[in-house]
């Protein structure tokens, strides 16, 4: 009886942590064009290669306005991920207390009802809980940094006119 109950303790925040998951490597490949792009813009507007032919062509609005519209709609995928990875976490984490909860419910039950000793019963408590922490930290999703991801120059805002 208490085994379907610890795996029920275990199972949402494993389930959040997927869901995050998923929806950040979503995100992950329907902003890898916009990346791209903002780096390649990042690029022509800060290299010395291209600094003559910014100058001369007045590129220097066109492509900081064009960064800005990219980096707009890469903040608002961000933004989603991060609203939805909250979301999935905070379903999961409920659940996962409720489960818990249960998990000690049935603890002091039988316990009370002499079903399993007292020994037992604090055993099984203190590994409930020390799984608990250990899963709370493990199932985290990590940020992921990109070689495009990478703060802007100082220098892009400083083109010659």
């Amino acid at each position: 009886m208490l085994l379907p109950l610890l795996l029920l303790a275990v199972v949402p925040r494993s389930w959040a942590a997927v869901r995050a998951a998923r929806a950040a490597y979503v995100a992950d490949r329907h902003t890898l064009a916009d990346r791209r792009l903002r780096h390649s813009v990042i690029f022509e507007t800060s290299s010395r290669e291209n600094a003559l032919e910014v100058r001369a062509y007045t590129l220097r609005p066109w492509l900081l306005s064009r960064f800005r519209t990219v980096a707009a709609r890469l903040e608002e995928a961000a933004a989603t991920v991060g609203r939805a990875t909250a979301r999935y976490q905070l379903i999961g984490d409920a659940a996962a207390g409720t489960a818990t909860g249960a998990v000690y419910a049935a603890l002091l039950w039988l316990t009370a009802n002499g079903h399993i000793p007292p020994a037992a019963a604090g055993t099984a408590f203190i590994g409930v809980h020390r799984r608990s922490d250990q899963r709370t930290s493990a199932d985290r999703p990590r940020p992921r940094r990109h070689l495009q991801d990478r703060p802007l120059p100082r220098r892009l805002g400083r083109l010659p006119h």
